[in-house]
């Protein structure tokens, strides 16, 4: 009874609007989660509102927007152009639009792979063993436009960016493309190892090597937006307020171009 208590107060809370949920589409420590909780760390210093965290990883992001199209309570979802695809798009409100991103291809450390001329001479041997988020996902996007140049490639689905981080390292797949915003800490993972930014623009904190000049046309960057689900006026109107501050060191720091 005490249990049954506890989840009908925080269902009335979220309700009545005194905490708003922020859906993540993917598993802890992927690119959503680690900018998504960036976010709120900033909203709940700058407004008065409250903040929940909920990961719903899996299907190529469908699952997360899947729950945030049916929370019946105030919600937030980081969303990319991938929203389109899905039912949820025509049932909510994109609040605000946060800065552009791009990949990053990351490779194992050590792993005698230097550079993507590399992965042309693997691939003349056998498939290049290559992770993504998930079918329709940008990493599968930048996956697809890569090999698309003459690399033979076999795709290796993950739920989102973590696991497939994490088989990297282990050796178990050749290579990873993973989206610039939450990825700073992979950066300075000494068993990881950028070898290429799908931008032929230079982000001032990252040091990654831009598209080589053969693959030029392969450039692959996208917005960053938040969007929102009944939320009240003074709700939406406080959050439009808080992250039209964030300033240009939080979006570089968070791997995002300014636009």
């Amino acid at each position: 009874m005490k249990k049954l208590f506890v989840v009908l107060a925080l269902l009335a809370s979220i309700c009545h609007g005194q905490t708003i949920e922020f859906v993540v589409k993917s598993s802890p420590g992927g690119p959503d989660d680690t900018i998504t909780r960036k976010i709120v760390e900033h909203l709940e210093k700058t407004t008065s509102l409250d903040f929940v965290v909920m990961n719903k990883p899996g299907a190529a992001h469908l699952i997360g927007y899947t729950h945030f199209e049916n929370n019946v309570g105030p919600s937030l979802i980081v969303a990319d152009t991938n929203i389109q695809l899905h039912s949820v798009y025509q049932k909510s409100e994109n609040i605000f639009t946060i800065g552009e991103f791009t990949n990053i291809l990351f490779v194992r450390n050590g792993s005698g792979i230097e550079h993507v001329n590399d992965l042309y001479e693997i691939s003349s041997k056998r498939e290049i063993k290559f992770g993504h988020g998930g079918e329709g996902t940008f990493s599968h996007t930048a996956a697809v436009k890569l090999c698309e140049q003459g690399l033979r490639c076999l795709y290796v689905p993950y739920k989102s960016g973590a696991p497939g981080m994490i088989d990297l390292m282990s050796g178990t797949i050749d290579a990873f493309a993973i989206a610039s915003y939450g990825s700073t800490h992979h950066l300075s993972n000494n068993k990881l190892k950028a070898i290429m930014l799908y931008s032929n623009t230079k982000h001032p904190k990252m040091d990654v090597s831009l598209l080589p000049n053969n693959l030029k046309k392969i450039e692959i960057r996208n917005s960053i937006m938040i969007y929102s689900r009944n939320l009240s006026e003074k709700q939406t109107k406080e959050i439009k307020k808080s992250l039209s501050s964030l300033d240009k060191d939080f979006l570089i720091e968070s791997g995002l171009w300014v636009k």
